[in-house]
């Protein structure tokens, strides 16, 4: 099935003297692995906020705050920024910091925080 503003594009790369092809999701611009799509559960949660957005222009969503803590949400959302090579935030922690302590136990951490509202990331001021 397609939607709106995604394509699908075969990508071929030589690697030695073996030529690799694999598929590439191509979103707004932005190109993303096959182990990097959106899992089915997330994609319907996504398209059912945009059938509803494109149904009623003037509707608001007020209550999306408890959808970022869902779990499998938190853990799509670090393997897009892991794979994107993101900085470390103003707190400076690094994904390998983050993997090291035990990835699990973070994003339970950070799921807890957000629930109870009282995450805050901790900036580190030693400039």
């Amino acid at each position: 099935m397609a939607l709106p503003g995604i394509s699908y594009h075969q990508v071929g790369r030589r690697v030695g003297d073996v030529a690799r092809s694999f598929r590439v999701v191509v979103c707004h611009g932005y190109a993303f692995s096959p182990s990097l799509t959106t899992p089915d559960k997330i994609r319907t949660f996504q398209r059912k906020l945009y059938c509803k957005a494109k149904a009623e222009p003037a509707f608001r969503f007020y209550v999306l705050y408890d959808k970022i803590c869902r779990e499998d949400i938190l853990h799509h959302a670090y393997r897009l920024a892991r794979a994107n090579a993101g900085a470390p935030g103003v707190d400076e922690v690094t994904f390998a910091q983050i993997e090291e302590r035990g990835l699990e136990a973070w994003l339970a951490g950070l799921r807890k925080e957000l629930v109870s509202k009282t995450y805050r990331p901790d900036p580190n001021f030693d400039c």
